[in-house]
């Protein structure tokens, strides 16, 4: 028995794609559009680091909802037993790394826009730490 769900391959598959693909090429937005699918709205391809607020990519905060839900789903299905290749682990790994970045955006691009903090233990290491471990060890 797969490791995921027929109706979640192609989600799992396009969030793998994310974790390294250029957010500026037309892969992401093809990988974001391919994953909301009719939810999807288009939204401007510049992406830059301001140090004020800046309007977020509205497709950021589902895909993390995505990532977050496949990530717990496919994590409780290998606690019950269920069997996976390398290569569904591979993206199961891919799943919660964009999952983790999501989750700590924030906090991380508080390290671009005040380089004073860069030079300070970053408050959130210890949760993304345990997070990494609950999911990944």
């Amino acid at each position: 028995m797969p490791l995921f769900r027929a109706n979640e391959r192609n989600a799992v598959e396009s969030i793998a794609r994310l974790t390294y693909c250029n957010p500026l090429d037309a892969e992401f937005t093809e990988r974001e559009r391919s994953i909301l699918g009719s939810d999807y709205v288009p939204h401007g391809a510049v992406w830059s680091l301001r140090a004020e607020t800046y309007p977020e990519n509205p497709a950021l905060a589902q895909l993390a909802v995505i990532s977050e839900r496949i990530a717990g789903d496919t994590r409780a299905r290998l606690l019950r037993g269920a069997s996976a290749n390398s290569g569904e682990l591979t993206l199961y790994a891919y799943c919660v790394i964009y999952a983790l970045y999501q989750r700590y955006a924030d906090q991380l691009h508080q390290v671009h826009v005040a380089p004073a903090h860069g030079r300070r233990r970053v408050t959130c290491y210890q949760r993304f730490s345990r997070d990494v471990q609950h999911f990944l060890v």
